[in-house]
């Protein structure tokens, strides 16, 4: 896939590798869904329109490009309907200068981990 349909993606990146990526950058997780099962559908559209137009693709491209694409298509919303691929749909917000928390450490002294907003011991005490 990564030769010949994707050239240079990397599609098997882990969850968390995505999710600590755009914590760094200053967002904050909402949710997080697989929607795989339900991107088979536009997948599906994707290979009926490939059929559709063969004479024109094939012209354009030539038949290894179309046959490649057609089977990739065509195994990609198998795979999907299955419940075997990963399309995550990612909810996020991102954090503003109002809050102290996602400001750089020098101008609050506080990191973009926002965990550590739990253990900050002058702020969160028990003591009376």
């Amino acid at each position: 896939m990564g030769v010949y349909i994707f050239p240079g993606a990397e599609a098997s990146c882990p969850l968390y590798w995505n999710v600590n990526m755009v914590e760094r950058g200053g967002f904050e997780v909402q949710t997080i869904r697989n929607q795989g099962v339900h991107y088979a559908h536009t997948i599906e559209m994707w290979y009926h329109n490939l059929v559709k137009n063969k004479e024109s693709v094939i012209k354009r491209d030539g038949v290894g490009a179309y046959r490649i694409h057609e089977v990739f298509l065509a195994w990609s919303t198998m795979i999907a309907r299955e419940g075997s691929s990963t399309v995550w749909l990612m909810v996020m917000t991102h954090m503003h200068d109002h809050d102290a928390y996602s400001l750089p450490p020098k101008e609050s002294g506080h990191t973009l981990n926002k965990t550590k907003m739990f253990c900050d011991k002058k702020k969160y005490t028990t003591e009376f």
